[in-house]
């Protein structure tokens, strides 16, 4: 133990890494391995580390003048890698885009050259001469008089949705308020407590100044409910900790009426969570939220150990010493630890991280705990005291009632509780929605609301993977796409959409522009020299225009514009070079129609609509299967190493009690209407565990049965307070667990103690 603590606090301490991220319990990614698996976790990763927040005022100038010092506080809070407030010129004053300008369209204008010289072109452009704020001019009349560069970049605010641009701001009004956008993006991960303690005071600070100058200030990110989650789980934690070793502590302070039993209680304890912390960080790197919250309950498991040691004293406690007892009740803590250890075990054999962090935790500690009370109380345990304590009376009254039920009245109770038992089993449902992993907060879910109906393109965690063998496949694929999409935003089944190929079309489709330009506008007698003429340009300019033309550049590719900066707020959609070839995002806002959108899918060559939702609720459900085929494997593997022991037919009683025990559970949740999933399910490997432990310890402990009943009651009080108050949590994944654990023990202890009854256990 000393050389424990040593490591713990030279090498474990200073890194141990808390991860709150609920979904690192499953696989690295929910989607199968490949390009599909590698784009979610890029996209996943850059939107889980930006922050949005609107400043709203009554009037737009007070509005701007707060987001101004709003996003200024941020800046000098110095934890944010990127504060954006004004909005970059680079597209509208980019040279690159000049250059090439001849092959960029917008779709608008496609359509309207293909209707050829009857189209509404050179009207709309004489009229927009005069109207010269309707859409921005990067060029003068004389060089671009249709003004198509103009509305080729205007597409860029085509994925915006409701907001506009005004005075180099991103703005958006909802009746009589005006708000400013304001985005910020930290570099490290957003479910890292230490990130947190960082970004969160720096918000809260910001957020409270902006607030007292009246303003009203809407704010959406992972981030927030990342720490509203870990913050909740935290003082739930704490909460039942705290609880649970109150209550221990008086229950052994009452049954042992020493303060010493107490002390070894808690050092036992301490030396398994030290252990379990210790072996988890070294091993993965990190210690995950749930592996906290399921090895918390390890308090009511361990302490078995200390209170089934203890207990034997009222055996015979006039010639009883603790070196005695561990000759005495020693082999059968072994047994149940190692039954238990074997279960918890079996969770390493799934794919899942969490499950094996958990298994890890929860093995190391109960083998610590176990070491500590076989190691520390034969030497430390104190003499045993005259007299029967209230728990011991309670325990042979009770177990003497036990004793008499039996007959009809017995067979027909049992009976009853099987029909109710199969009632409830017929009716269990399963739900793996990923909400089971998060409690949402209703003010930031209303938050979130309230950012995404103003601006109306805040991305969603969907999108549509486009893959191609090269740059120029994935943008001509990603043009096929958005010939789809644009249809779904006209159906109303989506808001918007934002794509790589707005902004850099395909080669193909910078040629085609150039033959329709070449066709309709940049050719003698077209309406690019009919306008500039009507506009009153001179001959010779007009033949500069058209010279122009004939020489202009090639298309721009796709390295050109990943090398400017006009291409600085789309880079994050490309990803680039992966091990299939090449790859890009195609982001969605407003889905309102999931099934079309999954249909594109397949409809487009090369793309591949992914659902991170989906995608986790579709892993929750598989691994719930996968978890109830491994509890079987459980029993059979348990059943299999007791066998040594007692045999086949001693094994079927043994195992009984915690089989019988998940099954009742099982049934009173199916049968009061309750949807099962994967948390259930680690709940019973818990009632596994116990129950084990209960059945052998009536089994090995026949010659003092009032003893081990002691311990075994005082082992479920325990686990009750440690695990039950789970039940009441708010975070849905925790209150499962809970609730399984608090039907699960009360049932396994009272099966234990009706199977195993004197005479049976000593046949």
């Amino acid at each position: 133990m000393a050389a424990l603590v040593l490591l713990y606090a030279l090498r474990v301490a200073p890194q141990l890494r808390i991860d709150t991220d609920l979904l690192s319990l499953l696989p690295p990614s929910a989607q199968d391995a490949g390009l599909a698996a590698a784009a979610e976790q890029r996209y996943s990763a850059a939107l889980s580390r930006k922050l949005l927040f609107l400043i709203g005022a009554a009037e737009a100038t007070q509005a701007r003048t707060i987001a101004t010092l709003f996003a200024a506080q941020l800046r000098a809070s110095g934890v944010f890698a990127t504060v954006t407030l004004e909005v970059d010129s680079a597209p509208v004053d980019s040279e690159l885009y000049r250059e090439h300008r001849h092959g960029l369209l917008a779709d608008a204008s496609r359509q309207q050259l293909r209707q050829g010289p009857g189209s509404s072109l050179p009207a709309q452009a004489l009229a927009d001469v005069y109207r010269p704020d309707l859409v921005p001019r990067p060029l003068p009349v004389a060089q671009d008089p249709f003004n198509f560069l103009g509305t080729f970049l205007a597409q860029q605010m085509h994925g915006m949705g409701s907001v506009r641009l005004e005075h180099g701001l991103l703005m958006v009004s909802e009746g009589d308020a005006d708000y400013v956008l304001v985005a910020a993006q930290f570099g490290d991960e957003p479910f890292s407590v230490a990130t947190q303690d960082r970004v969160i005071p720096a918000v809260d600070a910001a957020v409270t100044q902006a607030r007292h100058t009246g303003a009203q200030v809407l704010s959406s990110g992972v981030i927030l409910h990342a720490e509203e989650a870990a913050r909740r789980a935290r003082t739930e934690i704490t909460r039942v900790g705290s609880l649970s070793m109150i209550g221990i502590a008086l229950m052994i302070l009452l049954t042992f009426r020493s303060a010493r039993p107490l002390l070894l209680s808690v050092l036992v304890l301490a030396g398994g969570a030290l252990a379990a912390l210790t072996v988890c960080q070294l091993l993965f790197g990190r210690v995950t939220l749930i592996a906290l919250v399921f090895g918390s309950g390890l308090i009511g498991v361990a302490v078995d150990y200390s209170t089934h040691f203890l207990a034997d004293q009222f055996r015979d406690p006039a010639r009883w010493s603790p070196a005695q007892a561990l000759r005495h009740v020693g082999p059968s803590i072994v047994i149940g630890m190692g039954c238990a250890v074997l279960g918890y075990l079996s969770l390493g054999l799934t794919p899942l991280p969490g499950l094996r962090q958990m298994a890890v935790f929860s093995a190391t500690g109960l083998v610590v705990a176990c070491g500590g009370v076989l190691c520390w109380y034969p030497v430390l345990a104190p003499p045993a005291r005259r007299g029967e304590p209230l728990p011991l009376r309670w325990a042979v009254r009770l177990d003497r009632r036990l004793d008499r039920i039996g007959g009809r009245p017995a067979r027909f109770g049992a009976a009853a509780i099987l029909g109710l038992a199969l009632l409830g089993l017929v009716r269990i449902q399963f739900s793996d929605g990923v909400g089971l992993l998060y409690f949402a907060a209703p003010q930031l879910l209303e938050n979130d609301a309230r950012v995404r109906d103003l601006l109306q393109s805040a991305p969603d965690s969907q999108f549509f993977l486009v893959q191609g063998p090269t740059p120029e496949a994935v943008l001509q694929r990603e043009e096929m796409l958005s010939e789809s999409l644009e249809t779904q935003i006209s159906r109303n089944g989506l808001q918007s959409y934002r794509a790589i190929s707005r902004m850099l079309p395909s080669q193909q489709r910078q040629l085609d522009n150039r033959e329709l330009l070449a066709a309709q506008v940049y050719r003698a007698g077209g309406s690019g020299p009919l306008l500039m003429a009507q506009l009153g340009f001179p001959a010779e300019l007009i033949a500069r225009r058209l010279a122009e033309f004939a020489a202009a550049a090639p298309p721009l590719r796709m390295d050109e514009w990943l090398a400017d900066a006009a291409s600085a707020p789309w880079r994050e959609l490309w990803l680039g070079r992966l091990d299939q070839g090449y790859a890009s995002i195609v982001s969605l806002a407003g889905i309102r129609d999931f099934a079309a959108l999954r249909a594109l899918g397949a409809q487009v060559p090369g793309t591949q609509f992914v659902d991170r939702v989906a995608a986790v609720s579709d892993v929750l459900g598989r691994y719930r299967r996968l978890a109830l085929l491994l509890l079987a494997a459980a029993y059979v593997l348990i059943g299999a190493v007791m066998t040594l022991r007692y045999g086949w037919a001693g094994t079927a009683r043994l195992l009984a009690a915690p089989l019988g025990a998940a099954l009742l559970t099982l049934a009173v949740l199916g049968g009061f209407g309750g949807a099962l999933n994967l948390f259930h399910v680690l709940g019973l490997f818990v009632v596994l565990g116990l129950g084990v432990d209960y059945a052998v310890f009536l089994r090995e402990g026949v010659a003092s049965r009032a003893a081990t009943v002691l311990a075994i009651s005082l082992s479920t009080v325990g686990t009750v307070l440690s695990y039950g108050l789970l039940a009441f949590s708010a975070t849905p994944f925790i209150r499962a667990i809970g609730l399984t654990l608090l039907l699960g023990v009360g049932f396994t202890w009272l099966l234990a103690l009706l199977l195993q009854r004197p005479k049976e256990a000593a046949a």
